[in-house]
């Protein structure tokens, strides 16, 4: 039984790793584009963001439609720091 959940947990774990890093790619992609820092985005909203972007449709190479994905997943940078800027008044 023992060997039967750690090969699960394996099987698992490996299948989280390829997306993690996906997520982070995305990121950094986004990043590029916004002239930001990949840190300055939140991987949880960049993970939401694509999640409903892909259930909304079907992935597309059309240049507008990628840029428009990373202006949704940017907006939430440009947030946090007019945030931290009125914060720090």
């Amino acid at each position: 039984m023992k060997d039967k959940m750690a090969a699960m947990c394996k099987k698992r774990t490996a299948g989280l790793f390829p997306a993690y890093n996906l997520i982070r790619l995305l990121m950094v992609d986004t990043a590029s584009q916004a002239g930001a820092l990949p840190r300055q985005l939140s991987f949880k909203h960049t993970l939401q963001i694509w999640a409903a972007w892909s259930q909304r449709q079907s992935l597309s190479s059309r240049e507008e439609e990628t840029e428009i994905l990373f202006v949704l997943i940017a907006q939430n940078a440009r947030e946090n720091a007019l945030i931290e800027l009125n914060h720090g008044q």
